[in-house]
């Protein structure tokens, strides 16, 4: 769209399209509560777009981004909550986890390993219980390294990583396979490491971050949302999830950072 080339805020209506916002064109103010606010003007300054940025940990995978009142023909109001609006929220950068296999990867800079392949029973997979708000009930699968079939008459989950079941009619849902799993630091200081499933039924993927936790011997596996739609995340927290910690000299690791971020 022309009018909207190279904007940062476009808006819609009634079949067309007007800049809100260009990028080169920004002020910052804050609010009583402290809150950043974004204002970007169109490239003609007649219209402007309000951006209020809203600490919100919870909202850690995808901002949530509401419409503030109705638009006018020259302002438009917006709150976007993210826990990228808490101060420090996102400094780190995400580091990659090279694959060694479908359920273990090593961090880029060869300093330690992460590995599921003590959790894997693909007869008995890791389970986890969630209800929504119309009160529909669900029952998640995982197993970190073998397919595995649901153990419910099922016709979708065979050989799959990731299952979800719905209680009240037995529907079932592929929500990832092995193949094509990869890996990622999500946070370099905790190096929380985050599995990316892919290939579910009907381009359903799945998300898995690793909780270390040294004391637990039973592994928690835990549904946290689906947002946006077909887009599921879970935690798993257990001993391993640890990252385990290479021999490796000091001084060859920090040259081997300092390579994968030049």
């Amino acid at each position: 769209v022309t009018e909207c080339r190279d904007v940062t805020v476009c808006l819609q209506q009634s079949g067309s399209y007007l800049d809100y916002g260009y990028p080169d064109n920004v002020e910052y103010t804050t609010t009583q509560e402290d809150n950043v606010v974004l204002t970007y003007k169109s490239k003609d300054e007649k219209r402007r777009t309000n951006i209020q940025l809203v600490c919100d940990e919870g909202q850690r995978h995808v901002p949530k981004v509401t419409i503030q009142g109705e638009p006018s023909a020259t302002e438009l109001n917006l709150e976007l909550r993210s826990v990228c609006a808490c101060p420090n929220g996102c400094l780190n950068p995400h580091v990659n986890c090279d694959r060694i296999d479908d359920c273990s990867c090593r961090l880029e800079d060869g300093s330690g390993t992460v590995s599921l392949h003590d959790l894997d029973n693909p007869v008995a997979p890791l389970s986890a219980t969630s209800v929504d708000k119309w009160n529909t009930s669900y029952n998640y699968y995982y197993n970190p390294c073998t397919k595995f079939t649901a153990p419910e008459p099922n016709l979708n989950c065979t050989d799959v990583a990731v299952c979800q079941i719905i209680r009240q009619n037995s529907e079932d849902f592929n929500l990832g396979l092995q193949e094509g799993v990869t890996f990622r630091v999500s946070n370099s200081d905790t190096e929380t490491v985050v599995f990316k499933y892919i290939h579910g039924g009907d381009d359903r993927t799945t998300f898995l971050q690793l909780i270390c936790n040294a004391t637990r011997e039973i592994p928690l596996y835990e549904f946290i949302e689906e947002e946006p739609f077909k887009t599921y995340y879970f935690s798993l927290e257990s001993k391993d999830a640890c990252m385990q910690r290479s021999h490796q000299q000091p001084e060859e690791i920090v040259r081997k950072r300092l390579r994968t971020r030049i």
